[in-house]
């Protein structure tokens, strides 16, 4: 089974958008775009921007948790 991060990576690939430009878009540094793909952190904000970029929902990328703050 693939994991997240590479499905996103692949996902940008396909929409031939980077994550420097949705940290452009989103107004934050692009390693903070990373390490949400990534899994190490949870902003919720920055899952809704990466999903924009997509086309898609954050349920879509992220089903487990999706728009929860990590507790």
């Amino acid at each position: 089974m693939m994991k997240l991060e590479t499905k996103i990576k692949i996902k940008l690939l396909e929409a031939g958008i980077s994550g420097a430009e949705i940290a452009r878009r989103a107004n934050v540094d692009r390693t903070a775009i990373y390490h949400v793909i990534a899994g190490r952190s949870r902003s919720v904000r920055l899952r809704r921007a990466i999903a924009k970029a997509l086309g898609m929902n954050v349920s879509e990328l992220w089903p487990n948790n999706h728009g929860r703050r990590a507790a």
